[in-house]
């Protein structure tokens, strides 16, 4: 999932990035009941798109309950 801030009209994020922008996207990753969250914050101006800073920002256990026989 991908947010942009302070974008251009044409701002885009991935393979064939354009325009310019702030971009804060978080991965998730699920392993179990664990799911761990990673948030990546980019930037991207003059056609260089620069990562600022990459971090986990949540931790939490899924509890998924069973599912009466029917």
């Amino acid at each position: 999932m991908i947010f942009y801030g302070l974008a251009s009209i044409d701002a885009l994020h991935g393979p064939a990035p354009s325009g310019r922008y702030y971009s804060f996207e978080i991965s998730p990753t699920v392993t179990g009941s664990t799911c761990r969250l990673v948030l990546t914050v980019s930037k991207r101006v003059s056609g260089t798109t620069t990562q600022m800073a990459q971090g986990p920002i949540a931790r939490k256990t899924l509890h998924i309950p069973a599912q009466a026989d029917q």
